[in-house]
This record gives structure tokens, C-alpha cells and sequence, in this order.
């Protein structure tokens, strides 16, 4: 891949461990960016915007940037690799994502 053409993407990837039987505390979403989500350790949930689906080690879970998404761990816990471009600003909170 040319130079100029993996700065202007900027792809990043960020790592998430959640303890046993927690769930992220929010919910976030995109304007612009597409996210990869891979489970490398663990179980659980993950919640995109109004459906729930089960998790497991090695699942890969792709979403588009207006989903709102978060995660919630089982007995073993959660650890999940997540890849997508880095790009400021282009990111919202949903503290209430989660109503039981």
C-alpha cells in the first residue's frame, strides 16, 4: 500500500478487557468510521442498537458507523481487539445505551 495512502486512512486498533459479568458503561457510534470487532478471549454480549447477539472467542463482528454498540462480559470475561480508522471527532457517547 502506498505511504500517503495509509496516513490519510489512519488505521488503528484498540484493546478492550472487560472482568467477568460487567458491561461497558455507554454505547458509542460513528459518523464515518466502519469497525472490525474480533473476541480473542472470554464471552458474553454485544448489544447493536436494539438487537442483542451472543459472542464468542475467534467471532468477528463487523459494524457500520451509525450502530450504536457495547459489550457485556460473561462468567469468564471479555477481552476484544478492535480495528477500524482513527479519525477526531468522529465519535458519540450513549451513557443510557443499556436499559434493562
Amino acid at each position: 500500500m502506498p505511504r500517503a495512502t495509509w496516513r490519510r486512512r489512519r488505521p488503528g486498533f484498540s484493546f478492550h478487557r472487560l472482568k467477568p459479568n460487567k458491561r461497558q458503561p455507554f454505547g458509542h457510534r460513528h459518523e464515518d468510521a466502519e469497525e472490525v470487532y474480533v473476541i480473542v478471549r472470554g464471552d458474553g454480549l454485544f448489544k447493536l442498537d436494539d438487537e442483542i447477539i451472543e459472542v464468542e472467542r475467534l467471532d468477528a463482528i463487523r459494524v457500520s458507523p451509525e450502530v450504536t454498540r457495547a459489550f457485556e462480559a460473561g462468567d469468564e470475561g471479555l477481552e476484544v481487539l478492535v480495528f477500524g480508522p482513527r479519525k477526531d471527532g468522529d465519535g458519540s457517547l450513549h451513557p443510557e445505551f443499556w436499559t434493562d
